[in-house]
């Protein structure tokens, strides 16, 4: 035997070993997919479940400036009911003092709460870069 057919036969033989049944790859590729589609959903969840408790954060945020705001509308009947009252005394006017700034105050909160609620994006950013990530390692192209 030649060295030539030495090393082809050592190939080969070596080469033989290694390769598998197709039935063996198709479901090697079969439970990856599998793994990798679970995969993602976690991520997805992970980032939904950051973002949703935020903007949960924000929703609490909006329920105190309402809720401070309707004690600002509460004070304000008060003081109408101590105008009334009292005619055009000093104390009308300590109960109106309160019921501005207590409205003023319900007002930011609210308004502060609303806009971080805008600005909040719920969309799974990184979920979707990684399917694309993904979706690109295995030959697909972007549309």
């Amino acid at each position: 035997m030649h060295r030539f057919e030495e090393r082809y036969d050592g190939w080969n033989s070596s080469h033989r070993e290694t390769e598998r049944p197709l039935g063996n790859l198709f479901s090697d590729l079969t439970h990856e997919i599998g793994t990798l589609v679970r995969d993602e959903l976690r991520l997805a969840s992970l980032e939904v479940g950051d973002k949703a408790s935020r903007a949960a954060r924000d929703l609490g945020m909006l329920i105190l400036g309402g809720a401070v705001l309707y004690g600002g509308f509460l004070a304000a009947i008060f003081t109408l009911i101590l105008l009334l009252d009292l005619g055009l005394h000093a104390l009308w006017a300590s109960a109106l003092i309160v019921t501005i700034v207590v409205l003023a105050l319900g007002y930011f909160l609210a308004r502060g709460a609303l806009d971080n609620l805008k600005k909040q994006d719920l969309t799974p950013r990184q979920t979707l870069r990684s399917i694309q990530a993904d979706f690109d390692a295995v030959g697909g192209t972007r549309r």
